[in-house]
């Protein structure tokens, strides 16, 4: 809205006023309830979301699309965080879970990502409804500079390959 930035790829809120903004969806990723590693629960072959209940749960603030999915992920399972710890730093997010029993959402590539590092590990929990949409935003009525219509055309392929593959 401030026009500082010409493209963005973010998740949106379903509420979000986007009349100022072509929105183009791009891929829904797959959200997975994460712990460190060696966590108590992280061996076993399923988790029960009531094994969850009573835990911390590290978040971001609820003021981020994340969060939004993540609340409504829960309530839909039937969860209800006994102890939230607030923060939008990631690096905190993986501290935090190093020193202690709690648990965090992150999308699935985030968490493919630390757990090849053995920095977490993701819980076989049955999620209702773990996904988190991305979106391709420009402003409207706005014509994009060369290099960032080249950078829009390699998303759109890229979003495509990825619901064939």
């Amino acid at each position: 809205r401030q026009g500082t930035l010409d493209v963005a790829v973010c998740p949106l809120p379903g509420d979000a006023d986007v009349s100022d903004f072509d929105v183009t969806d791009l891929a829904d990723e797959p959200l997975r309830i994460v712990a460190r590693a060696r966590h108590p629960l992280s061996n076993r072959k399923s988790v029960p979301m009531s094994a969850l209940a009573g835990a911390t749960w590290i978040m971001q603030t609820p003021d981020t699309p994340l969060r939004r999915d993540v609340d409504a992920m829960l309530a839909a399972g039937g969860l209800r965080p006994a102890a939230i710890v607030e923060t939008v730093s990631i690096v905190a997010t993986i501290a935090l879970l190093q020193e202690s029993d709690a648990f965090t959402v992150m999308p699935q590539a985030l968490a493919h990502h630390y757990a090849r590092f053995g920095m977490v590990q993701q819980l076989s929990v049955r999620v209702p409804t773990p996904m988190s949409r991305y979106a391709l935003v420009t402003r409207a009525r706005r014509e994009l500079s060369p290099v960032a219509q080249a950078f829009v055309a390699l998303l759109a392929v890229s979003a495509v390959e990825s619901r064939t593959a």
